[in-house]
Parts: structure tokens; C-alpha cells; sequence
């Protein structure tokens, strides 16, 4: 189960608009997107401080 940063379960918005970033799942920090289908979810091993650095530090297209 993904928790936020203060250790409740992550929130997302039904249609995928918003959600909680980073989670952390088993105590390791993931980012999430919102993609057709659901939610993907990526682990962070760089400890990015925002998901636009994990998006650099991983080659991912970012949203603006």
C-alpha cells in the first residue's frame, strides 16, 4: 500500500488530475503519474527532491 509523507494512505483523484507525490511504498520513495488506464508507479533511487528532477535524472517526458 502506498502511503504520503505523512503516513496515511496516498490520496489520488478519481479522474486522475491530482494525487499525492512522492509516496512511499515499504518505506521506499516512488513517484506517481497518472497514465490511460490508472496510476504508474515509479521508484525513486535517486531521492529526488520533486518529481521534475526524478522526470530529468530518469529521461521521462514531464508535464509543464
Amino acid at each position: 500500500m502506498a502511503l504520503n509523507d505523512a503516513a496515511r494512505p496516498a490520496w489520488s483523484a478519481e479522474d486522475g488530475s491530482r494525487g499525492d507525490n512522492p509516496v512511499f511504498i515499504q518505506g521506499r520513495p516512488c513517484w506517481r503519474r497518472y497514465a490511460p488506464g490508472g496510476w504508474v508507479t515509479m521508484l525513486d533511487v535517486h531521492n529526488c527532491r520533486d518529481f521534475y528532477e526524478f522526470c530529468r535524472r530518469n529521461d521521462l517526458s514531464c508535464p509543464e
